[in-house]
């Protein structure tokens, strides 16, 4: 039982790793297009449905629901984080030098909160999938 859960997790991981590549080149290309307003109306929106991908994953986990389910808030959650690193460094890019370096670092701190926190769900799939 503990091998297949770390195959299933395995595959889980290596697809996720492939669709962030192929979104990330995707995002990059669009993204580049985008005026400093898209970038943070974007980032909200992007932060909004990971914040939700980790409730959701949160009630998986509490209350055993399907390990199927657990799976697919995972992808997304990481598949959201991916395009959230576009979103930052793009939003950095647009910023004058003088402003940049004190919004930088509370938009920095902002970036690692989610990305804690698809962290979190992740190490919190995993150990649901696992058992």
């Amino acid at each position: 039982m503990l091998r297949k859960g770390n195959q299933v997790l395995q595959h889980v991981v290596k697809r996720v790793m492939e669709l962030n590549v192929v979104l990330q080149k995707k995002q990059g290309r669009e993204t580049a297009e985008w005026a400093l307003k898209d970038c943070k109306a974007k980032q909200r929106g992007i932060r909004f449905k990971i914040t939700g991908c980790y409730n959701r994953i949160q009630n998986i986990v509490t209350n055993t629901l399907s390990r199927r389910d657990a799976e697919k808030q995972l992808t997304d959650a990481c598949t959201l984080s991916g395009e959230l690193e576009t979103i930052h460094d793009r939003i950095i890019e647009l910023l004058d030098d003088g402003v940049a370096m004190n919004v930088a670092r509370a938009w920095n701190t902002q970036h690692l909160t989610y990305s804690s926190a698809v962290d979190g769900a992740s190490a919190m799939a995993e150990n649901y999938l696992l058992q």
